[in-house]
């Protein structure tokens, strides 16, 4: 087995490197010279190779001179992108080295890049009757979409990740001032009260072989079944015939009881690592689903996953359930599995 990372944000290469300690699968990394730092100190790190911010253009090469050095003609390849660039990148190439094949389920780049729009996989939506919240596309040709929506509503970058610009206004007045102090276009969608559901799957060929579902509380990340979310990723992942790892962003209507698509990120998503917690290692499920035929979904249903504040407050009053102990030994015990990155990592986030 011949692992390579492509890395292009700290977070994520962290969640896929913690995803393969318990394999002790080892891996060559490609990636800016701010990454290479930290990831090769892991203990499975066995090479590195630096690369610029450039180098993630969808047209530059040089990433992909670096992998055909790297194939191994005699073993199974996985090409492994963290980032959405990255991710973009190796579906664009993973099929141009030396004529191999990327044994890492990776979807075509033109299915990635409309899940990566927001205004195209709302169109998307639509299509297919999936529910979603009313949006329209601001821009500089077009402003009075704004008008058919309700207050209070949501403007995002077409391409913003981990919420980076998106923002909430109440009215028209606090809307103009965030379109005079943001780049346009920008989705507008209208808000939905209640309360935020994730789905994060693992599909091969348009089937589901493995997920899970969680929602953040006081008590930390919470891991539930959900019949609609679930029934919702299906036929989305159906309908694209997708292969890979895809992280969906749902809301729940508190008043109605309805449940939205929000956004999508098809790549490695930054809780992924909660779900090993769960019962569900989506790294490892990607690796070896050629050698298993099976379901792989195992998720415990109700494991919570401590964040440090509640961890805090548990730690005060000494009401720490068994639950909440299996949850700490598990992220302990990653630690204890490669100390040198993991340290380096949390003295420099």
């Amino acid at each position: 087995m011949n692992v390579i990372i492509v890395g292009c944000h700290k977070g994520l290469t962290r969640c896929v490197i913690r995803s393969l300690l318990n394999s002790k699968i080892k891996f060559s990394f490609i990636g800016t010279k701010e990454l290479i730092q930290s990831v090769s100190l892991s203990k499975l790190c066995k090479s590195v190779y630096e690369i610029e911010e450039r180098d993630l253009h969808i047209d530059c090469q040089n990433i992909n001179k670096i992998i055909k050095t790297l194939i191994c003609e005699n073993d199974l390849n996985y090409v492994i992108p963290t980032g959405i660039r990255s991710t973009l990148y190796i579906s664009k190439y993973a099929t141009d080295c030396k004529n191999y094949k990327n044994h890492y389920p990776i979807s075509d780049y033109h299915t990635l890049s409309m899940l990566n729009n927001k205004w195209d996989f709302y169109q998307f939506l639509r299509e297919h009757n999936i529910p979603t919240p009313k949006t329209v596309l601001l821009d500089p040709l077009d402003m009075e979409n704004i008008k058919s929506l309700h207050f209070p509503i949501i403007t995002k970058p077409l391409d913003s990740e981990n919420s980076k610009n998106v923002l909430k206004s109440d009215d028209l007045n606090e809307l103009n001032k965030v379109t005079g102090e943001t780049s346009i276009p920008l989705v507008i969608q209208e808000y939905i009260p209640g309360y935020d559901i994730n789905l994060g799957i693992f599909g091969l060929n348009g089937n589901i072989k493995a997920w899970i579902i969680n929602r953040r509380t006081d008590r930390g990340l919470v891991f539930e079944h959900n019949k609609e979310v679930l029934n919702i990723g299906e036929e989305i992942v159906k309908a694209l015939h997708f292969s890979g790892i895809i992280h969906f962003d749902l809301r729940c209507n508190e008043l109605e009881g309805t449940i939205f698509v929000l956004e999508c990120n098809p790549r490695v998503w930054g809780s992924m690592l909660h779900s090993t917690y769960a019962g569900v290692n989506f790294m490892e499920l990607a690796i070896n689903h050629q050698s298993n035929e099976n379901d792989f979904n195992e998720i415990k249903t109700g494991m919570i996953s401590l964040n440090k504040k509640s961890l805090i407050k548990k730690l005060l009053k000494t009401s720490l359930s068994r639950q909440d102990l299996k949850s700490i030994f598990a992220q302990a015990k990653l630690f204890v599995d490669d100390p040198i990155y993991e340290l380096n990592f949390i003295l420099k986030d």
